[in-house]
């Protein structure tokens, strides 16, 4: 299936989840929705960290990954939480979620359009849209044996620990 459509699933699930809580009428159900959370959070996280290291530079899988938690669990839940509850308050929870569910569709937009055209673009260039970063990986890093820089080799050095692959 992959991350990307994974994301895309993930992302049209939290649109459908804003939906269904804006045009509730019933406390009690809320629980049908409810049922869309594992699709929702476990889908999205667990194909953002494999997206987030399929794009990553080589030996920088590990940084990639501590951005990705900063902009989801700092920023993205602090921003969230913080202007939902001022906009809550202020316009209340329908408008809320419907607002909600549209930010995610933009979100969806972006990130399919932006791979689409990240895709034409490699085509173009006469790459492959099949990423296979093993190979660029042991490119970056046979100049560097023991730690030390081979001679004729003029790029800087790599260092890669077992703990970029997991």
């Amino acid at each position: 299936m992959g991350e990307k459509n994974l994301i895309c699933i993930a992302l049209l699930a939290y649109i459908t989840r804003f939906i269904y809580y804006a045009l509730l009428t019933n406390p009690w159900a809320v629980y049908p929705a409810e049922l869309l959370h594992g699709i929702t959070f476990a889908a999205m996280w667990s194909s953002s960290v494999s997206y987030a290291k399929s794009i990553s530079p080589p030996g920088m899988s590990s940084t990639m990954q501590g951005i990705l938690s900063a902009t989801w669990q700092g920023i993205g839940c602090g921003t969230g939480n913080l202007l939902s509850g001022f906009l809550y308050y202020h316009i209340g929870p329908k408008p809320l979620y419907f607002a909600t569910a549209g930010w995610c569709a933009f979100g969806l937009i972006f990130f399919f359009t932006s791979n689409k055209i990240q895709e034409i673009l490699k085509l173009q260039k006469g790459g492959s849209t099949e990423q296979n970063t093993s190979e660029k990986v042991e490119e970056d890093i046979e100049p560097l044996v023991g730690g030390i820089q081979q001679p004729g080799y003029e790029g800087f050095p790599y260092r890669v620990s077992d703990e970029d692959d997991y």
